[in-house]
């Protein structure tokens, strides 16, 4: 059963990184130091996130209090979650 505390959800978002980039700024990807400026925004992503865990998780999204999301390249594009209370 989801609990009806207030929560805390940390978003990490590892998008692919463009097949068309340099081998210079594929580099810079991978360190980090490029970081994506394109779709998908965060607060789309967060919208997503929030209503695929609504009902499985928390009861509703409005237990959020505390959101950080955070988008980098990543080889193996995933999203992770971490919710805690």
């Amino acid at each position: 059963m989801p609990k009806e505390e207030a929560l805390a959800l940390h978003i990490w978002a590892g998008l692919l990184m463009p097949k068309s980039a340099s081998k210079k700024k594929l580099g810079m990807m991978k360190l980090g130091i490029l970081e994506p400026s394109k779709k998908p925004d965060v607060d789309n992503i967060l919208k997503t996130v929030m209503d695929a865990l609504e009902k499985l998780a928390y009861k509703n999204d409005s237990q959020i209090c505390h959101v950080v999301i955070d988008k980098e390249y990543s080889e193996r594009p995933r999203l992770e979650i971490t919710l805690s209370w």
